[in-house]
């Protein structure tokens, strides 16, 4: 489980410190919904708003999957955060999530996407995979 540490203080002044565990152990950023390996899975459409809440609850618990930098410039757009290209082998371990961003039509090969606008207007959804068992 992923933890952060916070240090805060109260109206007197009084310095709190306190841990929080996070939802997910690990949440990652990927540019399809891929079943990584063995097990259950549960996968819902979420909106941006829901996907930039979980990146924002999971600071220092998440890292970008994504293989491509259009899809990173939009994603760093929709969830105010930095999406960098990564191109990486994520397997998700029981407890681990990742948001995927999933276009609606299949482009045809070679097509190469060069800014968010082309995404956009291709149509995208976004989602959430959570690795169960």
């Amino acid at each position: 489980m992923c933890t952060k540490h916070i240090i805060t203080s109260d109206a007197s002044g009084k310095r709190i410190e306190y841990t929080v565990k996070t939802k997910y152990n690990y949440v990652y950023l990927l540019n399809s919904p891929i079943i990584t390996g063995p097990g259950l899975y549960k996968y819902t459409e979420i909106d941006a708003e829901e996907a930039r809440d979980i990146v924002h609850q999971h600071i220092g618990c998440w890292e970008s999957a994504i293989g491509h930098q259009t899809t990173a410039q939009l994603l760093y757009y929709l969830l105010d955060a930095d999406v960098t290209v990564n191109r990486i082998e994520v397997i998700l371990h029981p407890g681990d999530a990742a948001i995927v961003l999933k276009l609606k039509q299949r482009l045809p090969e070679g097509t190469v996407i060069t800014d968010k606008e082309q995404l956009t207007g291709i149509g995208y959804q976004l989602g959430l995979l959570e690795r169960i068992l």
